[in-house]
């Protein structure tokens, strides 16, 4: 009887450790009850937890939705407290499974104790494990883009296919960051972990021979990356940006202009660490301390207020003795620096060098004065002629974004308005940003439509031929969507030669009469049908023509799908007036 008895207390004991289900409310601690209360969390739909004794006397408690939300709890002075949240990717009837040393591992061998956990939905799982070292760590996974089971021991992903004890492929994955991913944004492959390996921090450290890695960022979960390489010689700082793709073996790199550093800075960076002087990424100002800039050997003048690199040139904001700032960008020509200056800027204008990236310049100002006056900001990008022009700007709740050939305006009411032609002050080293329209009537009034035309096709469904000569009988160029601006060159009777975006790849003819001209631009409603890529996993491609050759990467603004050659290609354009061709099987209409 003793003996029964003894068996009896010991199953009660070890109750607690086992998962607590929705209807044993009383047997959660009351944090968490008091937890799931403040977060809305019905008591019907409790979920599952587990309670670990770790070897170093501490307790934990790991509890997940039936949606697939962990959270992770820490007893600290008596009490429960949420250290950790964990969104698993599962969604549908999640419970908590404890690591069982019973179960058979995918390998054939054994968990060595049941210091873990399975959270699974009964089809796809993902296996936790406690280490010394870091604490649960994910151990395995399977979801449906793969027909098997991973398992990860020592920093090496193993794929088993189902029923097999011998895995297909291992994957070093011990620099990838998998602690804490959704089981859909873990590597289902593996061709995907092996991929994603390529493009950690590890493995780029020592891409660029003679650079050294000075910043990287992971996006979409190692799908791809963008890094920061420097070097110093002879007194110039050099810099390159670069992002890694996962799946492509080409980076998309920019060697940005050499730098000069001063020989304050050469020195300080002689016993100081370099990333406390100099930062490399786009989203900032060049330097941490002021003086980092050899002034002398750079055509600029004034005291330098802030400076930051951009993909093709170095910006540099200075003010004079009579406090007039003006921004200066300076490049790199065959016979030394060259530089260029704005006119005297608003007073107390600012650069917003955090948010700005390699191809764009944030101008923040006050008008009217500081204290009573209202704020405003203007946002230049460089087109893809190299000209600096205004890209967005705001005033009384009004947000303007502009193309190379149309402004796209969204006031307070959420009504939406489109104005074609180009915006009068709009390029930032020829005119005043103070000049720019801070009212509706303003930025009407500001619209000049001076040699500008819209497709205008009578049926909308219709698309207008850009031919190679004012004959209907001559080679077309492609078949182009209502709405499509156009550069009007010359007019010859019936026709008119126009071209299509800034980058000089689209020249031709179209018939007049299919035209809609001055403020009847405004009027015509796009046609273009919405497309995005289909292969998201990478840098957007496009050709330069209808062809398969010397493909090129569309990095400058949005897209919009304005015409067509046949029924094999769609003809882009962007904000910033590039053009390309890309095959209609690389496009599709999204998922809604």
């Amino acid at each position: 009887m003793k003996r029964w008895l003894g068996i009896l207390l010991a199953a009660l004991l070890l109750l607690p450790l086992l998962p607590a289900r929705g209807e044993e409310m009383d047997s959660m601690p009351q944090e968490l009850l008091s937890w799931m209360e403040q977060q809305g969390i019905p008591r019907e739909e409790t979920g599952t937890y587990l309670l670990f004794s770790l070897p170093d006397g501490s307790e934990k408690i790991v509890w997940v939705s039936r949606n697939g939300e962990l959270t992770f709890w820490d007893k600290v002075d008596g009490q429960w407290t949420c250290v950790r949240e964990w969104d698993t990717g599962l969604c549908c009837d999640v419970k908590l499974e404890r690591q069982d040393p019973e179960r058979t591992l995918p390998d054939g061998s054994h968990a060595v104790d049941d210091l873990g956990f399975r959270v699974t939905d009964g089809e796809a799982y993902i296996d936790v494990s406690w280490t010394e070292e870091g604490g649960f760590q994910i151990s395995g996974w399977a979801q449906s883009g793969y027909d098997g089971c991973v398992m990860v021991r020592e920093g090496m992903a193993s794929f088993y296919p189902w029923g097999s004890t011998a895995p297909e492929a291992q994957v070093d994955v011990s620099a990838m960051p998998l602690d804490q991913k959704g089981l859909y944004d873990l590597p289902a492959t593996p061709i995907q972990a092996a991929d994603q390996a390529k493009i950690t921090q590890a493995a780029l450290a020592g891409y660029f021979p003679g650079y050294t890695l000075r910043d990287y960022s992971a996006h979409w979960d190692l799908e791809y990356t963008q890094v920061a390489y420097s070097r110093v010689e002879n007194g110039l700082l050099y810099i390159k940006w670069a992002e890694f793709w996962a799946g492509r073996e080409e980076p998309q790199v920019v060697d940005c202009m050499p730098v000069p550093l001063s020989p304050a800075l050469l020195s300080r960076l002689e016993t100081e660490e370099f990333d406390d002087l100099v930062q490399c990424t786009q989203y900032n100002s060049l330097f941490w301390v002021e003086n980092g800039l050899d002034v002398d050997r750079l055509p600029v003048e004034g005291t330098v207020i802030k400076c930051a690199l951009k993909t093709q040139s170095l910006m540099v904001l200075t003010e004079d003795a009579a406090g007039l700032r003006r921004l200066w960008e300076v490049t790199l020509q065959e016979d030394g620096y060259a530089a260029r200056c704005t006119v005297p800027l608003p007073k107390g204008v600012r650069v917003d060098t955090p948010h700005d990236a390699g191809t764009d310049v944030t101008l923040e100002w006050h008008e009217g004065g500081i204290q009573d006056g209202k704020e405003r900001y203007a946002i230049y990008e460089q087109y893809v002629d190299g000209v600096w022009r205004l890209s967005s700007e705001y005033f009384e709740s009004t947000f303007v974004h502009a193309a190379f050939a149309w402004i796209n305006v969204y006031l307070p009411d959420l009504e939406q308005r489109r104005y074609v032609g180009t915006l009068r002050h709009n390029e930032l080293f020829a005119s005043d940003p103070a000049q720019l329209p801070n009212s509706m009537e303003a930025l009407t009034a500001a619209m000049d439509r001076t040699g500008w035309a819209v497709v205008n096709n009578p049926d909308p469904a219709d698309r207008l031929h850009l031919r190679v000569s004012p004959q209907r009988d001559a080679a077309s160029l492609g078949k182009f969507y209502n709405g499509t601006p156009v550069r009007v060159l010359e007019e010859r009777e019936d026709w008119v030669q126009v071209e299509i975006g800034l980058d000089g790849n689209l020249t031709g003819w179209m018939m007049k009469k299919y035209l809609a001209f001055g403020e009847a631009m405004d009027q015509v409603q796009p046609a273009w049908p919405y497309m995005t890529y289909r292969d998201i996993q990478g840098p957007q491609m496009v050709y330069p023509s209808a062809k398969e050759e010397n493909p090129q990467v569309m990095d400058t603004g949005r897209f919009q799908v304005v015409g067509v050659v046949e029924d094999d290609w769609y003809i882009l354009l962007s904000d910033w007036g590039q053009t390309g061709y890309v095959p209609q099987s690389w496009l599709f209409g999204g998922n809604g």
